[in-house]
Formats: C-alpha cells, structure tokens, sequence
C-alpha cells in the first residue's frame, strides 16, 4: 500500500519536475557573435531561440546585434559589445498587466514598448545601467551604458 502511494505521488510529481520556465520571447534575428547565458551555460543565440526570465544575451564586435521580441510584443535590439540580462518578466495576456526589469551592463541598447508599456503606466518597464535607471513607457528609446 505504502508503494503505491509513494509511486503515485511520483507520478504526479512528474509533470512539475518535467516544466520548462515560462516563454517570455524569442530570438528574432542575429547579426555576428550573438551568446545566450542560461543557467551558467552559453550557447551561440540564433533565430527562433526562446528566451526565459534570467537569460542573458551578449554581442561580440562592432558586426554584432541581436532583435528580441518579447510577448507583449515589446522589441528590443541590442548593439555591439552588448549585453543585456532579462532579470524579471511578466506578462497577464487576460488582464493585459505585467513588468519588465533588465539591467544593461554595457553596450546599446534599443527599445520599442509594447503592449507593457500601453497598459502599464510607471515603472513597468525599466532597464537599469550602471549610472541610471530608465523607464519606458509607450515609447520608443535607445539606451547606452559604459564608457562614454
């Protein structure tokens, strides 16, 4: 009796072992050396790559970017010598509600607000570099962090 309790357990156990973490966009396109950091392992980034909360992603030299489309259809375009870590992301299609945070540690960076920044007023969407947080709101923005 005890075996077959712990063995349904397991079962049921399963499917929440067996989860990937939640979408939260896609690759869209790369240009050059384009890396995704995930859980201490790199892999090169290419099309179509599905990105998760925690990812980050790094270009190489002054031929590299990389365009990311998020869920809520915000875009973002990272520059050469980039990166960018995707540190929180949330997204209620049903309530139409959610929020961004990133951090830019160097390079470019160029965001399109999608339906984050329409219905979110505030701070909903923000990238924070090493000097300075930016919050984007129903915009379009480019942002550079580093050296000047």
């Amino acid at each position: 009796m005890v075996s077959v309790v712990v063995s349904l357990a397991l079962l049921l156990a399963l499917p929440v072992w067996a989860q990937e973490p939640a979408a939260i966009g896609l690759v869209k396109s790369t240009s050059g050396v384009v890396t995704l950091l995930r859980s201490q392992t790199s892999q090169p980034a290419t099309p179509g790559m599905v990105l998760h909360e925690g990812d980050s992603l790094m270009t190489g030299d002054k031929a590299s970017s990389v365009a990311v489309t998020l869920v809520d259809d915000t875009r973002l375009a990272l520059g050469p010598r980039s990166r960018l870590v995707l540190r929180h992301f949330s997204w209620d299609a049903t309530r139409q509600t959610g929020q961004m945070r990133a951090e830019l540690p160097a390079g470019t960076l160029a965001v399109q607000s999608g339906l984050l920044g329409k219905r979110e007023r505030g701070n909903s969407l923000a990238v924070t570099t090493p000097k300075a947080t930016v919050r984007v709101s129903d915009a379009q923005v480019g942002i550079r962090a580093g050296k000047e």
